[in-house]
Formats: structure tokens, C-alpha cells, sequence
């Protein structure tokens, strides 16, 4: 095979790789992640999908709160439903846990 026609194999597969979905393992803001692995969710719950329709009633969770809930299942039923994503890296989990909060403290 021509080296040409390799070159231009191996180019073509590297941008179609490129083009694919991102790899959550290496997301590292708190909004892609968020986005991946929370908004659908919220979106189906009917609290919107930035929280914009969270009650506002309803106790805020601290960052540190949500990082135990993300990787632990740290959670009371009543203020979140069961949820555990031990692949968050730490550093993932505080970002998405600072994400939400700030979603919410800044009341979108």
C-alpha cells in the first residue's frame, strides 16, 4: 500500500475518532460533566435543566454534600433521589458539585 494512501488512512480515522463523543473519564469542567451526566435527569424530573424549576422550598444541598452523594450515594430520599458515580474522579465530582451549586446559589 502506497504511503500516501496510508498517511491518508490514518488521518481520516484520527478525525473521525476526533468527531466521536467525548470520553466523560477525561471531562474536567463542572458543566460538561454536569450536562453528561446530570441534566437529562433533571430535565425528565421537571425541575429543569439548568434547576431553574427546583421548588424554592427546597433545601440546598451543599458542595460538599453533593460530592458525598456523587461518589458515596450519600443522600437523604426526601432531597435527592439514589444516585452513585464512583468513576467521577474527586476532582470531577467537586466540579460538578460546585457547578450545581452555583446553578442554584446564583438562581440560574
Amino acid at each position: 500500500m502506497p504511503t500516501a494512501l496510508r498517511l491518508g488512512i490514518i488521518t481520516t480515522c484520527l478525525l473521525l475518532a476526533a468527531c466521536g463523543p467525548k470520553d466523560p473519564a477525561r471531562m474536567k469542567s463542572g458543566e460538561e460533566l454536569y450536562d453528561y451526566y446530570c441534566r437529562s435527569c433533571h430535565v425528565e424530573r421537571n425541575l429543569g435543566a439548568r434547576l431553574e424549576r427546583l421548588p424554592s422550598d427546597r433545601a440546598q444541598l451543599k458542595p460538599h454534600e453533593l460530592v458525598l452523594m456523587i461518589r458515596h450515594d450519600y443522600t437523604q430520599p426526601s432531597r435527592h433521589p439514589d444516585i452513585r458515580l464512583p468513576q467521577l474522579s474527586p476532582e470531577q465530582a467537586d466540579a460538578v458539585a460546585q457547578y450545581a451549586y452555583k446553578l442554584r446559589h446564583q438562581g440560574n
